[in-house]
């Protein structure tokens, strides 16, 4: 409603139940319509081509296929894709792409980081692990056993940072020492491709799932299962995260519902915790943690991001971030207050706090940050809430040229949002080169009280938010 975007038509069919033949056949504009056949690793001439116009009318440089966003660098993103790419993005400055890393000759699966950020692990569907320096962009090193890849792990510790663990598709966990680049151990127990490994107790164990539909605990260095988790109801986990405080995993369940297991000496299901009310059931969707522990994050098959308050395990927000699935979430590590995801609609959202969220935060309120562009369907979604606006959005909201020039839609829109408790805390805001406040305004008697205020002295912005987004490269 208050900012002009690009309205794309949602094929709803294809939304509900991604898999139907009528949704493949109807979106016949892309050259993956009718293809059913598989996991396809390779894109063909006609594909790259399509990829790269797409992104080109995304706004690219901002996003790709991908399977993964891997905020690990300070004030970067990663993102390890489809298109055989790896790319990383200035997040804070320019929103651009600063280097791109091509090694790969078919889907990069997985990616990982050293613990400083100066290397980083990649895993692709041409059954090759490489190891990478960050800053040259060079290949340091290169690991196959001629099986796919599905995940790739550094040991956390310090000093072992040498030592590479890969999940095969052939049921096995692989150790390699990158410096003589020797296999030096395999895990060989679980009865079908290797989904996951997740460090715990210390970094001296690890936890891994598998397509076998199961959980197993291993000591490090010592190819001999510590507990084995299987139940007939059980489905499988491809995603695990474990949480900050150690003592936890959470394990996203295709069953849809996040388990949370004890990372303790008995490995325990905690019956207690459950968290529910996403659909990801067939996909492979990233289940995370606020670094805080305070939240667990997940996507969703629906382009949906969850979050659940830890303590109470209730659904504490969704947000509407992509067209079709939010495959990855992850929260910025230095930053509580920033969330990336990544989705099937080929975009890596950054979900950003504005200059002034410190402050509410501070004031004990809590703050949700929303890429929904609509405030009509913002207020849909969160009802009740305060929405912080500059005074250059002010200007639009009210101006009926952004209605289709219909003063009565107009109204009838705003009515909407007030209908639903809503509000709007107005800050100062530059305006086609003036500095304007929320009283410059002629807003309609019936939508005055809606608006609410924020004095000069507590916040003044110089720039519009349109000219930021310029200078970022967004428009």
């Amino acid at each position: 409603m208050e900012e002009e975007g690009d309205e794309q038509e949602v094929d709803m069919t294809e939304v509900d139940n991604p898999s139907t033949d009528m949704g493949l056949m109807k979106n016949r504009k892309s050259p993956w319509a009718g293809k059913k056949e598989g996991l396809q690793v390779e894109l063909s001439e006609e594909q790259k081509k399509y990829a790269e116009e797409y992104a080109k009318k995304k706004g690219e440089e901002r996003g790709g296929d991908k399977d993964k966003a891997e905020p690990m660098v300070e004030k970067n993103t990663f993102h390890a894709g489809m298109d055989t790419k790896v790319k990383i993005w200035d997040v804070y400055n320019s929103g651009k792409c600063m280097r791109t890393y091509m090694g790969h000759t078919k889907a990069v699966r997985d990616i990982w980081f050293s613990n400083d950020g100066s290397k980083f692990l990649t895993a692709g569907y041409d059954k090759h692990i490489k190891y990478w320096d960050t800053e040259t962009g060079q290949v340091i090193q290169t690991f196959s056993t001629g099986k796919i890849p599905y995940v790739v792990r550094l040991n956390p510790y310090e000093d072992k940072q040498n030592v590479l663990l890969a999940g095969m598709s052939d049921k096995k966990i692989v150790q390699w020492d990158i410096n003589s680049g020797q296999i030096t151990q395999e895990y060989d127990q679980h009865l079908g491709a290797v989904n996951t490994i997740t460090f715990v107790d210390n970094n001296k164990r690890f936890v891994t799932s598998s397509d076998d539909k199961s959980l197993r605990f291993w000591e490090y260095g010592i190819p001999v299962v510590i507990k084995y988790i299987s139940e007939p109801h059980m489905h499988s986990m491809p995603s695990i995260s474990p949480h900050p405080n150690g003592n936890w995993i959470a394990a996203q369940s295709l069953d849809n519902q996040i388990l949370i297991y004890s990372t303790q000496e008995r490995f325990q299901l905690n019956k207690k915790k459950r968290f529910a009310g996403h659909i990801v059931a067939g996909y492979a969707c990233q289940v995370n943690f606020s670094p805080d522990g305070r939240f667990v994050l997940s996507g969703d098959g629906k382009g949906r991001c969850w979050f659940w308050d830890w303590k109470s395990c209730k659904a504490f927000r969704t947000l509407k971030c992509h067209e079709g699935v939010c495959i990855g979430a992850e929260w910025y590590p230095l930053e509580q207050s920033k969330v990336a995801t990544c989705g099937w609609d080929g975009l890596i959202n950054d979900l950003k706090q504005i200059p002034t969220v410190s402050a509410f935060e501070n004031a004990g309120k809590t703050v949700i940050v929303s890429n929904q562009p609509y405030f009509y369907k913002k207020a849909e979604l969160f009802p009740g809430s305060a929405f912080v606006i500059g005074a250059d959005t002010v200007a639009r909201l009210v101006h009926p040229k952004y209605y289709g020039n219909d003063y009565g839609k107009m109204l009838e829109i705003l009515l909407g949002c007030k209908n639903t408790g809503c509000t709007f805390l107005v800050g100062g805001r530059n305006v086609d080169g003036t500095f304007k406040v929320l009283e410059d305004f002629d807003i309609p008697a019936e939508l005055k009280d809606m608006f609410v205020p924020i004095p000069v002295e507590k916040f003044r912005m110089d720039i519009s938010s349109t000219e930021i987004r310029k200078t970022q490269g967004l428009l």
